[in-house]
């Protein structure tokens, strides 16, 4: 419970960058992509995303393997809160419990590592299909974990096509902080259309918490292809 509300405060109130790097491979749409993650704080943070689609999204298909105790937090844009944790147990049978949460593209997750027994990097591997047509991610209003639904790099309005509105905000972990926290970047619509600092940047792989300052839900569109 000290987790989920640590991480619920951070959300809302402090500032920092992502620090996961990823690299693709990948043969026509279907590929893998490996995220590695520095083991700083105790636990040590990451906010990830699914970039590909498997033969399903299950928390077990997209992440079978990691190491012992890791645990996984979705947060839910109705309470304001995050869910109950899923963790995975090494032995007996490399399970995730209650291992019934999904991880779809688009959406992200705090992803919670113990430096006792994770290496240092941790490199998480999501393998599947690139999403490809006319995608669409809805983003609630206010605060949301989301991410690209593609696995693509860049500038999250110019490069992933995000459409901010005046006043939206994202948060990006920075786990190199001390402690660990978020770099919060801040759209104005007017005058020049301009993100405060600068543009964030997202990794493949990686995700940020998202306010939608609209009042009301909106979409997140992406037309995509390999071809």
């Amino acid at each position: 419970m000290r987790t989920k509300a640590l991480l619920l405060t951070a959300a809302i109130g402090a500032a920092g960058i992502a620090t996961s790097m990823a690299q693709v491979y990948s043969v026509n749409a279907v590929g893998y992509v490996n995220v590695s993650i520095p083991i700083v704080g105790n636990p040590a943070y990451a906010i990830l995303a699914n970039p590909l689609n498997g033969t399903n999204n299950n928390i077990a298909t997209v992440l079978p393997s990691v190491p012992s105790g890791t645990q996984l937090l979705r947060f839910n844009t109705v309470t304001g809160t995050f869910s109950d944790a899923e963790t995975f147990y090494g032995l007996p049978g490399l399970a995730w419990d209650p291992g019934t949460a999904d991880l779809n593209p688009g959406e992200a997750f705090f992803l919670a590592l113990d430096p006792a027994v994770a290496p240092n990097p941790t490199t998480v591997t999501f393998v599947g299909e690139v999403p490809q047509g006319n995608l669409t991610n809805p983003v609630p209003t206010g605060y949301s974990l989301r991410s690209s639904m593609v696995p693509q790099s860049g500038g999250l309005q110019t490069v992933l096509g995000f459409s901010p509105v005046s006043g939206d905000q994202v948060f990006q972990w920075n786990n190199t902080l001390t402690p660990p926290s978020y770099d919060i970047y801040t759209y104005y619509g007017l005058p020049g259309l301009l993100w405060d600092p600068v543009e964030p940047t997202l990794q493949v792989g990686q995700g940020a918490f998202i306010f939608n300052a609209s009042g009301s839900a909106y979409t997140w569109g992406r037309s995509f292809t390999v071809n």
